[in-house]
């Protein structure tokens, strides 16, 4: 290819520098704007599976809509920047950051990058190098840039005088000299009588000291053996093995943690200085943070997990997993539905739904698991989804409630005993009294010491209140049973039972307010129910009202929700705040020959119906019982 063999300058090619970013592991482009072509070494076609030769426009495609201006902008504005970041597609179709320099040529530019292993920074949105691996990452630059300038020290020595000085030599040529001034890394050449012969303008600012004051000195006058003998050990070792060596160490004249890669060659050594202060301030902080975050997962009784938004792969688990479930976590990394196959069957779908809806919204879950021995543990799941730069992930924790479930099941025991107690206890008080009337009767009855005829309607009476508190008994207990349903006109049960309290109401001197939606709909309900609801209210309001008022009967259709609210209001005496709060109750009343029971059937009848029931009451202004069901369509 023509293009490939163009010349940057008068001793490498862009085939050159592709072979030496080959060599160096890295990705490079050639921008040529007016031919309008990019040329693209293996490294960078591999990773984006492209061609090597692209327009402009098709090679941007590769990268971030969002880095394409920036891209735009700094190869129009073509001046060495530093360092910058930017998103490219691989060839699995996701983002990877990338580190990249830009560098002026004869007729274009090259970029250059390569691939950090990178987290995000949720907050900024900027990405932040993992501390670890920049070590690694920049032994690549040393190496890519030893390759520049071995191959000019190559072609140039031999034209130089064994006596030429390194300073000199680095001097004499404008080339090297651009790189050294370039490199983003520090750049040291001593000689075998450990004499200082070279270090470029990144050492200085690193060590502070300028090369004017250092040239020619002992590095063991400036940085004393018996201070560094560690590092004089090593690199007496680099000499004598001619062997390539990374030394890192603290020095204490500078404050500074700093990483030297060294080429011995010969009677020179090539030093390749790296500043890690700041990368291991960052690394102890990150294993710091880490080592938080393990004791915390390690002893919260909750289960922290992480999975990819398609629940096809768990990224993260807690050791708590292990000790809630009984699961082994590698074997779950492995089978990602071998958890759920310990899910009770009754619940299975419902957790299924449950983590469906968790890749949109914070859900929360409960559910039935088998342990290894047989027992059933109650678990909570909750999640919620969670974009970290381009990656969806689900985030969440698993929690053992049985014993939470255990409490409430002894609550719930609890006060159904005290319940059964208090109703059992009503039960004799309310059928004692009468029972006691009756006995008394009879007795005189049976001594013929009062006329039968003139007493015998009170005994009637109070069979007939006992017979009454049974069947209001046989009332509660029928919502337990099936509901049927059927096509129902609400207002005509209205209508109807209203008709029924005619007489009573005309006889009390009560006005009878109607105030019906016309725009709701026939629904399926059991009216056998809605009828015994109604009777219900209808008759305690009437009640209310001894001497006179005003019955409001209304009904309303709720669009938003698609539901009917029914409500019924008097004008009696009223009911105070905390016996309000008693109403349906068992056997609690506010009439003086009430026994409660007939509260309790008609909020339980509102139950079944999958209805809601709420009271309102003002002392001299009366009550409305307010009564929501939902409208399931025919």
């Amino acid at each position: 290819m023509v293009f490939q063999k163009e010349q940057l300058d008068n001793k490498m090619t862009v085939e050159d520098c592709f072979e030496m970013l080959d060599v160096a592991g890295k990705w490079g482009c050639y921008i040529n704007h007016n031919r309008n072509r990019v040329l693209c070494n293996k490294s960078f076609t591999t990773m984006v599976d492209s061609e090597s030769e692209l327009t402009v426009g098709t090679w941007l495609r590769f990268f971030s809509k969002k880095d394409q201006s920036i891209l735009k902008v700094r190869m129009e504005n073509p001046i060495n920047q530093e360092d910058f970041y930017i998103r490219v597609y691989d060839n699995q179709q996701q983002f990877n950051w990338v580190k990249t320099s830009l560098k002026i040529v004869q007729e274009g530019v090259f970029i250059i990058g390569d691939v950090p292993d990178n987290i995000i920074d949720d907050d900024t949105n900027e990405p932040v190098e993992l501390k670890q691996n920049y070590a690694n990452q920049n032994v690549d630059h040393f190496m890519t840039w030893l390759s520049l300038i071995d191959q000019e020290m190559v072609s140039t020595k031999p034209e130089l005088e064994p006596q030429v000085d390194v300073l000199e030599r680095f001097k004499g040529d404008q080339h090297i000299k651009r790189i050294m001034d370039e490199i983003p890394h520090g750049f040291s050449v001593l000689g075998d009588d450990w004499r200082i012969r070279y270090m470029n303008p990144t050492l200085e600012k690193i060590v502070g000291r300028r090369l004017d004051d250092l040239y020619q000195k002992s590095l063991w006058t400036v940085y004393p053996i018996e201070q560094y003998q560690d590092m004089y050990s090593k690199l007496k070792e680099a000499f004598e093995t001619q062997e390539v060596m990374k030394i890192e160490q603290y020095v204490s004249d500078i404050g500074k943690t700093i990483e030297f890669t060294v080429f011995p060659n010969g009677d020179e050594m090539t030093l390749f200085i790296q500043d890690l202060t700041e990368v291991r301030l960052y690394t102890r902080a990150l294993q710091e943070t880490e080592e938080r975050f393990s004791l915390l997962a390690e002893n919260v009784n909750e289960a922290f997990w992480i999975t990819t938004s398609d629940f096809e792969t768990w990224e993260y688990m807690s050791p708590s997993f292990e000790k809630i479930f009984e699961m082994s976590t590698d074997k779950v990394y492995k089978e990602k539905d071998l958890w759920l196959q310990g899910v009770h069957e009754e619940d299975r779908d419902e957790v299924n739904s449950a983590f469906l809806f968790m890749r949109y919204q914070k859900v929360a879950v409960e559910y039935r698991f088998q342990m290894n021995n047989g027992d059933w543990k109650w678990i909570r799941s909750k999640g919620y989804p969670l974009q970290k730069g381009d990656k969806s992930i689900v985030v969440g924790v698993h929690e053992d409630i049985t014993s939470l479930k255990e409490k409430d099941e002894l609550q719930a025991r609890t006060k159904q005993n005290e319940t059964a107690l208090r109703v059992a206890a009503g039960i004799a008080h309310e059928i004692r009294n009468p029972l006691t009337s009756i006995k008394g009767f009879m007795q005189l009855m049976m001594s013929n010491q009062m006329d039968v005829q003139k007493y015998s309607e009170i005994i009637f009476s109070e069979l007939s209140r006992i017979e009454t508190i049974v069947n209001e008994f046989m009332l509660l207990a029928k919502p337990t049973q099936k509901t049927e349903l059927e096509e129902t006109d609400v207002h005509d049960i209205m209508i109807y039972v209203t008709s029924l309290f005619k007489n009573q109401i005309e006889g009390q001197d009560i006005e009878l307010f109607q105030n019906f939606d016309p725009s709701l709909p026939q629904c399926l309900s059991d009216p056998k129910r809605l009828k015994q609801i109604f009777i219900n209210l209808v008759k305690n309001a009437v009640e209310a009202m001894e001497d006179g008022g005003s019955l409001t009967v209304k009904s309303e259709y709720i669009q938003q929700d698609s539901s009917l609210r029914f409500t019924v209001s008097d004008t009696g005496k009223g009911i105070e705040q905390e016996k309000l709060q008693r109403i349906g109750e068992p056997f609690f009343t506010t009439k003086e020959k009430g026994t409660g029971l007939g509260v309790m059937v008609t909020n339980k009848f509102v139950e079944s119906l999958d209805g809601q029931i709420h009271y309102e009451s003002e002392i001299g202004k009366g009550t409305s019982v307010i009564v929501t069901l939902p409208i399931k369509p025919i």
